[in-house]
């Protein structure tokens, strides 16, 4: 197949463009510290600028060639937590060569050209409890990065209610030139976002010890309707049913008061249409929907169910609708595998392509695609007496935009770990995926990566990330559904040192033909202790590249995947069994700024 011609492939892509209940360490045979393209070992040549990076506002200096740009995908300010997605992937150099040996700039921002070092000024963010890694960097060839802020009034970047961080990021050739570039990032409080009137405190025993002052008191969880604009805190300790917040609710946050264990939660659905059971809106219902908005500085400003944060708490199962915007779930205990009293699963859309099979009920061009969903820093583990189909899901024509994955430890489910039907834009990063599928279909994956629908019919022009259009709309049609473009896996582990006897294994990854301008760095594979034959990636797609990572011996390292949307000539991996083989020797940007 002939290289994707720039004018399609881009087509106006680059414009607008902490610790975790009961989450395991990494074994002691596991040391991250030898893994390629740890922090604080980037080796540039002098060519970029000397500053201190909490004291720089843009690049400045570095290599004339090298125009180095940062961007907030998200928004740039928001309330803690809050996961925000940047992206450096408009970077550009006249000297790029991709690894087709042309000049394509879009592959030489995504993988093929430039390595990145993200920094993320968030120094008391501290340690993944997965790989043991940094929170406060990503270092490698993954041009999109996503981190987590949480402003308290005791963390040091905390005045006048809020943290202000000065992100910066490192672009770096393979000549050892760089430049850099810095953007803002302030993240207020929950004290100082919520009056004390928006704060509701529920304790169905009557305990209100540790709420804060002057927030409301409550024996009931609002209902649905009664959620946009509020911070429900839940007393730890107690147990609650569902929360259902509807699709035209915002500004929301879930959290816990009080000292003790995490509160229970039974479900959690963010994204309804007036009732929990309702996840799919008439399209009169949908028209009062809020549409997803950019402003002139790029953020994301409004969405259905825009601006919804979850975390603190212990939950049976989250999920979104059909469509949510800017949604933070951080620090959730799912484990269930000593009870299996619930699933512990997580769901990025619910329903997605209902209106595909149902037009006469609810009209898809009222939908916007789901836009910057975050799942950082939770624990999903499930019982074998009570399966679900995957632990991480979005499924039935998925297609989310610019969301992500990270510092998350997941095991044991019927299917896999975690399945995408269709993203863009989606980072992985510092995930541990187990396994431990224990279904009866056949083989599955850590973290299967697939598409909406038959390759051959998706629309390569596409760009969810431009508002201007139409094409930030969802579409019935699945043959005009986009391609997916710019997904990147960095930092992770998959499966697990002790597996049970039942695990059924596919490939340990699965990136699907059809995947455009994608990649894999930096991460590990552990060998499947019950099937040796099981692959450890399976690969397709054009312009996708595989460095840095660590394979073992026990299981192939790399299997080809076929189909349309495929070129294996442009497909570059580390990983033996799949061609061409070597990808090459990724460049390793030190701190941006020093």
């Amino acid at each position: 197949m002939p290289r994707i011609s720039q004018a399609i492939a881009i087509a106006g892509i680059l414009i607008l463009l902490t610790g975790v209940l009961k989450m395991q360490s990494p074994p002691e045979s596991v040391d991250p510290s030898d893994m390629p393209l740890v922090a604080g070992q980037g080796q540039g040549n002098g060519n970029g600028p000397k500053k201190d990076p909490c004291e720089c506002d843009d690049g400045g200096g570095g290599s004339a060639n090298i125009d180095a740009i940062l961007r907030v995908l998200t928004r740039s300010s928001g309330v803690s937590p809050e996961t925000i997605y940047f992206s450096a992937q408009d970077s550009t150099d006249t000297a790029c060569q991709d690894l087709s040996g042309g000049t394509d700039p879009v592959a030489c921002a995504t993988g093929q050209w430039f390595a990145y070092h993200f920094n993320f000024d968030d120094p008391e963010s501290g340690e993944f409890s997965t790989t043991m890694r940094s929170r406060n960097q990503q270092v490698g060839s993954s041009p999109r990065a996503i981190h987590t802020f949480v402003c308290t009034p005791s963390s040091s970047r905390y005045v006048d209610g809020g943290c202000e961080y000065n992100v910066g990021v490192r672009v770096q050739n393979p000549s050892g030139d760089y430049e850099d570039a810095f953007t803002t990032i302030r993240v207020l409080a929950q004290e100082a976002y919520y009056t004390p009137d928006s704060t509701i405190c529920v304790s169905p025993a009557g305990d209100y010890n540790g709420c804060p002052a002057g927030a409301v008191q409550a024996s009931d969880l609002p209902a649905t309707g009664e959620y946009a604009g509020k911070r429900v805190l839940l007393h730890a300790g107690e147990s609650f049913g569902r929360i259902c917040t509807d699709y035209g609710e915002g500004n929301i946050t879930i959290d816990r008061y009080g000292e003790g264990a995490r509160p229970v939660v039974e479900d959690v659905r963010i994204g309804v249409a007036g009732r929990c059971e309702d996840r799919s809106p008439t399209s009169a219902q949908a028209q009062g929907y809020p549409e997803l908005v950019q402003d002139n500085q790029g953020n994301i400003v409004q969405g259905w169910s825009y601006n919804v944060t979850v975390t603190g708490i212990r939950a049976g199962n989250i999920s979104g609708g059909m469509a949510a915007t800017l949604v933070t779930v951080h620090n959730v205990d799912m484990d269930w595998s000593e009870t299996g009293q619930y699933w512990g699963t997580f769901s990025f859309t619910s329903q997605a392509n209902y209106c595909g099979k149902n037009p006469d009920i609810l009209d898809c061009s009222l939908l916007h695609w789901p836009y910057g969903i975050f799942l950082s820093d939770s624990v999903l583990k499930s019982h074998p007496d009570n399966l679900p189909n995957v632990n991480i899901g979005c499924m039935d024509s998925c297609q989310m935009v610019n969301g992500g994955l990270i510092g998350n430890d997941v095991t044991t489910a019927m299917e896999h770990n975690a399945r995408f039907m269709g993203v863009w834009g989606l980072v992985v990063s510092n995930v541990w995926h187990r396994g431990n599928h224990i279904g009866g279909r056949g083989g599955k994956h850590r973290l299967a990566l697939r598409g909406s629908g038959g390759f051959e019919n998706l629309n390569t022009t596409k760009n969810p990330e431009d508002l201007s259009g139409t094409d930030y709309l969802r579409t019935g049609d699945i043959s005009n559904h986009w391609a997916p473009r710019f997904n990147f896996v960095v930092d992770s582990f998959f499966n697990d040192t002790v597996l049970m006897p039942e695990h059924d294994s596919a490939a340990f990854v699965e990136l699907s033909s059809g995947y455009l301008y994608s990649g894999m760095f930096n991460s590990r594979f552990f060998p499947d202790t019950v099937d040796n034959l099981a692959a450890q990636v399976r690969v397709g797609g054009v312009d996708v590249v595989l460095r840095g990572n660590q394979y073992h011996d026990s299981n192939p390292a790399c299997r080809q995947d076929n189909g349309e949307l495929h070129d294996e000539n442009q497909i570059f991996t580390d990983a033996e069994g799949c061609t061409p083989v070597s990808s090459g020797t990724a460049p390793m940007p030190d701190v941006p700024g020093r």
